[in-house]
């Protein structure tokens, strides 16, 4: 059972280590801020809005 375990986070560590050097969290990152649609403008509507 421990065995299964620490293989459980191995395996989730690799496929972390693997979208991480995909570069998947960044483009999310960039996808997901609202600057990068609204232009410059941006950065004040994030301070309001945090």
């Amino acid at each position: 059972m421990v065995l299964g375990a620490l293989l459980c986070v191995v395996v989730a560590l690799g496929v972390l280590a693997h979208a991480v050097g995909d570069g998947l969290f960044v483009r999310h990152a960039v996808m997901a801020a609202s600057h990068n649609v609204q232009g410059a403008g941006g950065g004040v509507v994030d301070v309001f809005c945090f």
